[in-house]
């Protein structure tokens, strides 16, 4: 997941969230590049705030958390900010659960590189690559119109493709080296079954109404154009910077 240009709520929802202190350290903090520093800032801000912390102060919270590197955290305030925004914001909090899980199969994949590694890291990587596949895709099928998801499940899909493949080879090298080792017993891992919902997220009541939850992904979307934007311009600017007489 690259790093959107600024915050979220810094843009469009200030009315949901006060751009003060320590929100405002978090978005400095953000827009920095400091993304732990960040996470903890909104972590701050929302603990002031209690049940008042409003959807956008969750998802910002969520994305610092993500960047840091802080999983389980950003897993958590994506939970948390559907049950404050009711269903309207569940494909957000998808968005958020498929990036998380797919920063995971990352790990695991590169855990299973090293010499020392845990034998079943690649089988973890897959796993959490099919944990991945599946909640971009529960965040396409609810808003199919939704660019930025369509093109994370794609490249969520092809990369699953990858580690499988991975795997099956690993898998084929380690019955080579050790014929009479009978294959592990492996349970169905449901790649795209839908997550058990909790309770509180089938009955949470919405804070945003239509037309703001449509702001929302349209800012989404809009921020991916403005990316790509600054990365074809940025590679036009290196190309003219280049010395060719090397």
């Amino acid at each position: 997941m690259r790093r959107p240009a600024r915050s979220l709520c810094a843009l469009a929802l200030c009315g949901l969230v006060a751009c003060a202190d320590p929100v405002g350290d978090g978005f400095a903090a953000f827009d920095a590049g400091r993304f732990d520093e960040a996470r903890d800032a909104f972590a701050r801000a929302e603990a002031a705030r209690g049940d008042d912390a409003g959807p956008a102060l969750l998802y910002d919270r969520a994305l610092a958390a993500l960047l840091a590197g802080r999983l389980r955290e950003a897993e958590w305030s994506a939970e948390k900010l559907a049950v404050r925004g009711g269903v309207e914001l569940r494909p957000l909090r998808d968005h958020l659960l498929g990036h998380a899980a797919w920063r995971s199969a990352a790990l695991a994949r590169a855990e299973a590189a090293l010499l020392e590694a845990d034998p079943t890291a690649l089988k973890q990587a897959v796993v959490s690559g099919r944990r991945a596949v599946a909640a971009f895709r529960r965040a396409v099928v609810a808003r199919p119109a939704w660019v930025a998801a369509r093109r994370d499940l794609e490249r969520a899909q092809r990369g699953l493709v990858e580690l499988e493949a991975q795997g099956a080879e690993a898998e084929r090298k380690r019955r080579q080296l050790d014929p009479e080792k009978p294959e592990e017993e492996r349970k169905p891992e449901g790649d795209g079954q839908q997550e058990e919902v909790r309770p509180d997220l089938q009955q949470a009541p919405s804070e945003l109404g239509p037309d703001e939850v449509e702001r929302i992904f349209a800012l989404l979307d809009g921020k991916e154009h403005e990316k790509r934007e600054l990365r074809r311009s940025r590679r036009q600017e290196l190309g003219r910077s280049v010395d060719k007489d090397w």
